[in-house]
């Protein structure tokens, strides 16, 4: 086997099972909810991911908690899986693309922390966010009700929160 063809096979075996991967679904996160933010702010979102992975009340999995309400016709917790559109950061304008990568590499090592144990959670394990310039009904009615407390105001654009 030449060295063209071996190369060719590795990245049709990337391309076809890149979407299952934990990486590629914590960046899409990341991407979709924070791009314009700084660093502090898409790490915060990540950690709201593996914040859920670790508790019972959602799926054991990166992609499942991404993708939680999207297969069973529910509201998703993450907007941008039940907005219609494409899941592909690659069909944005040009502009994008360079920012899709430097997020799937923070992912990556994002990931990597989370696989050998280090905790990189700046959230005061929050599971909940929203973004700090939109009422949501819902965030205050279980405010309001003592279910969940704010935990983290100040980072990127949005506000973090777990249950009490």
């Amino acid at each position: 086997m030449n060295l063209k063809a071996f190369l060719i096979g590795v990245i049709i075996l990337f391309l076809v099972f890149e979407r299952w991967s934990p990486v590629h679904w914590l960046a899409l996160a990341m991407y979709y909810e924070s791009r314009d933010e700084s660093f502090s702010g898409r790490l915060a979102v990540a950690n709201v991911v593996y914040n859920r992975v670790r508790d019972k009340r959602w799926p054991s999995t990166v992609r499942g908690v991404v993708s939680d309400g999207r297969e069973r016709g529910k509201s998703c917790d993450f907007s941008f899986m039940c907005d219609g559109k494409l899941e592909n950061p690659w069909s944005h304008r040009s502009r994008h693309w360079l920012k899709w990568l430097q997020i799937r590499a923070e992912a990556f090592g994002i990931w990597g922390m989370h696989l050998v144990g280090i905790n990189c959670d700046i959230t005061d394990g929050a599971v909940f966010y929203k973004r700090r310039d939109t009422k949501s009904p819902w965030f205050e009615k279980q405010i309001k009700a003592g279910k969940i407390e704010l935990v983290q105001k100040n980072l990127g654009a949005h506000e973090f929160y777990k249950f009490k």
